[in-house]
């Protein structure tokens, strides 16, 4: 459940960090771009933190058995 945790907290880190360096690359565009990469942002997020809730779940349910 931890190594999950951690994995989450990885990724939401290299997220914003690509985030932050698509929107200092698309400061020469429209924004549009910037919105773009936001939707784009928002919804990997949600299927991480989908993701992520799943093998918690799993990890707890585990023991159980």
């Amino acid at each position: 459940m931890v190594i999950a945790l951690w994995m989450v907290v990885l990724l939401e880190a290299l997220v914003n960090g690509i985030k932050t360096t698509l929107i200092l690359l698309s400061a020469n565009f429209p924004i549009i771009s910037f919105w773009f990469f936001q939707i784009i942002f928002t919804c990997l997020r949600f299927i991480l933190i989908r993701i992520s809730n799943f093998s918690v779940h799993r990890m707890i349910r585990k023991p159980d058995r």
